[in-house]
């Protein structure tokens, strides 16, 4: 079980100048990167499960690891800011 991430900033900084922007930004284009990333996982396994080789589907199991790796550490970044998400 992974670790409970909870965010020190005040829930105030959201209703000010900056933290809108950044809740602006968080909200739309973080989760326009989930969605690419999300997008892109599909691929790498529809491209595992279809490929022959085990060269290949080594390195495509290599790329898939570093999205999930990125997935991760976006959503641990929202967990960071602000506790429920954008």
């Amino acid at each position: 079980m992974r670790k409970i991430t909870r965010s020190v900033i005040p829930p105030e900084y959201w209703d000010f100048t900056q933290g809108i922007r950044l809740g602006e930004v968080m909200h739309g284009d973080g989760q326009e990167a989930l969605d690419m990333l999300n997008s892109v996982e599909r691929a790498l396994n529809w491209a595992i499960s279809d490929t022959v080789s085990t060269g290949i589907t080594a390195e495509l199991k290599k790329a898939r690891r570093q999205i999930v790796a990125s997935m991760n550490a976006c959503r641990k970044a929202v967990d960071i800011l602000k506790d429920g998400g954008f």
